[in-house]
Parts: structure tokens; C-alpha cells; sequence
């Protein structure tokens, strides 16, 4: 299983081998079921799920007219800080490459790099 830590070094590797105008940067591991509202949720970006050891589960992406805190809530509810969808439920944590303003439409191609890398258990190829 992919952890945090291999995550961020193929980020870091992603950077300075794809360099572009906005910042590609995985920040911190936080927690989901966090009383605040999740990091960079009200931004555009790639987020990455991670369970309880640091493993990777899921990646995912807010573009254009979503924004992180706006995905994620479809499957975690910041009210009762509840897992909703069930096939999330190992998920424990978030880390974000939010996207700067004007370069939105940049997340899809970098979650499907990512994805297409790492293959993440919960990311199901086609959909």
C-alpha cells in the first residue's frame, strides 16, 4: 500500500518534472472527522484519502465549479464528523494540492496522473 510519505516524494518528483506556473504541493496529513472544516476546502484541487496507517485509499478532485470541501462532504458529513458513504469508511485522513486561482482546470489531469501511478484500492478505472 501507498503511504503519505511516498505520496509526498512522487509530488515533490512531480513538480520538478512537470514544472508549471502554480504550485504542486501535498500539504499535511489532517484528520476527517476534524470539528474544522477540512484543509483547503474551499478551493479547487486534488485530494488524497488515507486510512488510520498512512495508506492510500482514494484520490479525487474538485475542479472549475466544485471545490474540496464541497467533495468530500459527499462522502463525510462535517456536521457529525460521519463517514456517509460506507465504502469510505477506513478513511481516516485528507492531504490537498489545492489548485491556485486561474488554474482549476489543471486538477483533472493531475488526479488522473496520480491515479493512473498509484492505483489507489477505491479508484475504479472507467468511472
Amino acid at each position: 500500500m501507498t503511504t503519505y510519505s511516498q505520496v509526498k516524494k512522487l509530488v515533490s518528483e512531480f513538480e520538478v518534472n512537470y514544472p508549471r506556473s502554480c504550485r504542486v504541493d501535498l500539504d499535511i496529513l489532517s484528520p476527517i472527522d476534524t470539528m474544522e472544516m477540512w484543509q483547503n476546502a474551499d478551493r479547487a484541487g486534488v485530494y488524497f484519502l488515507f486510512d488510520k496507517n498512512d495508506g492510500l485509499q482514494y484520490i479525487g478532485k474538485a475542479s472549475m465549479s466544485s471545490s474540496i470541501g464541497a467533495r468530500i462532504g459527499v462522502r463525510f458529513s462535517s456536521k457529525n464528523n460521519s463517514c456517509v458513504d460506507l465504502t469510505f469508511s477506513d478513511v481516516t485522513q485528507i492531504a490537498t494540492i489545492p489548485m491556485d486561482d486561474g488554474h482549476e482546470f489543471e486538477a483533472p489531469a493531475i488526479e488522473e496522473y496520480f491515479i493512473k501511478l498509484l492505483t489507489p484500492p477505491l479508484n475504479v478505472t472507467g468511472k
